[in-house]
């Protein structure tokens, strides 16, 4: 809400009869009394949790252009990604993890030199049976590097007994 005057008041200090407003642009959506991640609760309680939710939330909703490109990619490999973690017996919001990870870009490269939709660094890509050299890396391998992740989920979901640790260990 402070977000939404601070953004309001800009704007309006800044407006001409043509531009639209920010509660045009930017609406108050209101979050959820409760959130479950992989049958696990989200402690919204916590006032740090929920600020940390709510300004995350509202930049998605900001850059509705990125937003747009998530949702066409999601086509393209959520399929067969949720078939992978059905296989697996794993929660289909694990999903998600490679939109967190990469935004769904099979050949993206982070400064850490991690790789592809997964973001594999080398030694945890090996680990995992995904092989690199001069001439290949398999972390970009959409579907090899996405069989790896789910067993790297999977590893760390068997070690932390928690869905919400595994994903915070992933990275």
């Amino acid at each position: 809400m402070a977000l939404n005057l601070v953004v309001m008041s800009l704007r309006s200090s800044t407006s001409t009869a043509e531009e639209p407003t920010a509660p045009e642009l930017l609406p108050d959506f209101p979050l959820p009394g409760s959130i479950n991640v992989c049958g696990e609760s989200i402690p919204l309680e916590n006032r740090r949790v929920l600020e940390m939710l709510d300004r995350e939330f509202t930049i998605a909703v900001w850059d509705r252009a990125q937003v747009f490109l998530w949702l066409k990619r999601t086509g393209r490999y959520f399929p067969y990604i949720e078939e992978k973690l059905a296989e697996a017996g794993m929660p289909d919001e694990l999903k998600y993890m490679a939109v967190a990870e990469s935004a769904l870009i099979t050949d993206i490269k982070s400064r850490k030199r991690a790789v592809g939709l997964w973001q594999f660094m080398s030694r945890t890509g090996r680990r995992y049976g995904l092989r690199k050299n001069r001439s290949l890396d398999e972390r970009l391998d959409f579907e090899q590097s996405t069989e790896a992740a789910i067993k790297y989920l999977q590893r760390l979901h068997d070690k932390f007994d928690n869905w919400t640790l595994a994903l915070a260990a992933y990275n």
